[in-house]
């Protein structure tokens, strides 16, 4: 009778699982209608969804280290375990209880007025956090006690939430997607109607748990009572019960030892762990070291690539053409060569397009030059063979319309009132489109060479060149320039690369 006694007063009343019911979302019956993140909760969405919300974990991120208060939110996303499969992160939270089901129902929402909303079943883990519980039953009396819940993509969706009429940041529709937790809240909820709408009130979870928790005080008397009666008349026994106790001591003792060798089990589990955890740890520093050596090579071939760019962009110059560019050549296939990441190449492309305009630049100064050396001839020259041809160019020094004259080095605009007035300029043949930089007229030019290519008339204030004839049609992609290439308009914009057939201008 003694062990009864001893039995019954052991029992510890281990408070567990506390019921709760939460209105997780309001249903929008108003087709323009949100919550203050901009969300429209369609019904039959979230009937198609309403299965996930069983095992739905409820989270909370603490305000305080003795549990006792939530703070905000908790729910930051998902994260992809080794098979692919994406589950929900809570961090800086942790998981306070669990829901059961879900189902929609009419309630009443902070101004009185019914309303549908998607209500959880579950309940919170009493025994592990019995402060949060207790704030949480202080909280829903007064009304105060807020919630948020998350969502997530589906696997077949490549894990991303489908939106009826795409994604809108004020005004959006989540179609496909499931339920993935809900967090109790201390501050102000995207959704006033998302509050706890039911909690238990008693210590402890279920009929079966309390039974079987409960202190049985009459119990407990008729075994005093009996007990106290054997003791009474068993007193000769004593030494048969001293010996008994020291049975119990004995066998008290060997459950110690099994605990004992227990945990020396358990030591050489975590051993066993540590161990695989230092391999784990080898095997990810191998596989860094081994992405290291593979980013190498890839820079190395990508350096290969832009040198062969270098090398193609700069071929139909001649040595003496890229000897004003020499160094500025020197320095973009050294920095090159020393690039130790891909992303260091993405500017290369550019500094060539620099380049090429500064040898582009050195030409056509030469040309001019050569053009003026061609007027001092042709001024000097005793007379003209060839008939003056007036052009539309005006002389900024006497007003008269210049006329075209044929030097060395071909045609150049002279003023017609030579000797009075000497004013030359080089002569250009324009090709009726406007400068993409400047908005001036565009050129026909030769390189030493002898090679055509188009540049800006305002030349060296506008540094603007093309080898293909530009035309004044802007790309309907990204609003650049465009060229000629045959019977296409192509993009000079090599990145954009959008091309047109010349007759859809027409």
């Amino acid at each position: 009778m003694l062990n009864n006694i001893l039995e019954i007063s052991q029992r510890s009343n281990k408070n567990g699982r506390v019921p709760i019911k939460i209105a997780l979302l309001k249903i929008h019956d108003d087709p323009n209608e949100t919550n203050k993140n901009g969300i429209h909760w369609k019904k039959e969405y979230v009937l198609n969804a309403i299965d996930s919300v069983k095992g739905m974990p409820l989270c909370c991120e603490f305000a305080s280290e003795d549990k006792s208060c939530p703070l905000g939110h908790g729910l930051t996303g998902e994260v992809v375990d080794s098979n692919g499969v994406h589950e929900p992160v809570f961090e800086n939270s942790e998981v306070v209880g669990t829901f059961e089901k879900a189902e929609i129902e009419t309630i009443k929402d902070i101004n009185g007025d019914e309303i549908e909303a998607l209500c959880g079943y579950g309940y919170l883990y009493y025994q592990r956090y019995p402060k949060l519980v207790d704030w949480v039953r202080k909280g829903f009396a007064v009304g105060e006690v807020c919630t948020s819940i998350e969502i997530m993509g589906l696997k077949e969706n490549d894990n991303k939430i489908i939106y009826e009429d795409g994604y809108n940041e004020n005004m959006r529709s989540p179609m496909i997607y499931s339920f993935s937790g809900c967090a109790l809240l201390s501050i102000s909820p995207s959704d006033d109607a998302a509050v706890v709408l039911e909690i238990s009130q008693r210590k402890t979870t279920n009929k079966e748990e309390k039974k079987n928790m409960e202190f049985d005080k009459k119990e407990f008397e008729e075994v005093l009572k009996s007990t106290l009666a054997e003791i009474n008349s068993e007193k000769k026994s004593h030494d048969d019960e001293v010996s008994e106790l020291n049975n119990k001591i004995t066998e008290l003792n060997s459950q110690i030892e099994a605990k004992d060798v227990d945990i020396a089990a358990r030591d050489t589990q975590i051993a066993e762990l540590n161990a695989k955890v230092e391999q784990m740890e080898k095997d990810m520093k191998k596989k860094d070291d081994e992405k290291e050596d593979l980013e190498k090579e890839v820079t190395k071939a990508k350096a290969s690539e832009k040198l062969s760019e270098v090398e193609a962009a700069l071929k139909d110059f001649s040595d003496e053409e890229k000897e004003v560019a020499k160094e500025d050549i020197k320095k973009l296939k050294d920095e090159i060569n020393a690039c130790k990441k891909k992303s260091e190449l993405n500017n290369v492309t550019s500094e060539i397009n620099s380049i090429k305009s500064k040898i582009c630049m050195e030409i056509v100064a030469k040309q001019k030059q050569a053009e003026s050396e061609a007027r001092i001839s042709e001024q000097n020259s005793e007379e003209v063979k060839i008939e003056d041809e007036v052009s539309e160019e005006v002389c900024e020094e006497c007003g008269r319309n210049m006329v075209v004259k044929y030097g060395p080095h071909g045609k150049f605009l002279a003023c017609p009132g030579f000797p009075d007035c000497r004013n030359t300029k080089p002569y250009y043949e324009k090709i009726g489109v406007s400068c993409p930089k400047c908005g001036k007229d565009v050129v026909l030019k030769k390189t030493k060479k002898g090679r055509k290519y188009y540049g800006c008339i305002d030349n060296p204030e506008c540094d603007f060149m093309s080898w293909q004839k530009p035309s004044n049609i802007r790309c309907k992609q990204c609003g650049g320039y465009m060229v000629e290439k045959g019977k296409k308009l192509v993009c000079a914009d090599k990145e954009c690369g959008f091309v047109m057939d010349k007759e859809e201008v027409k």
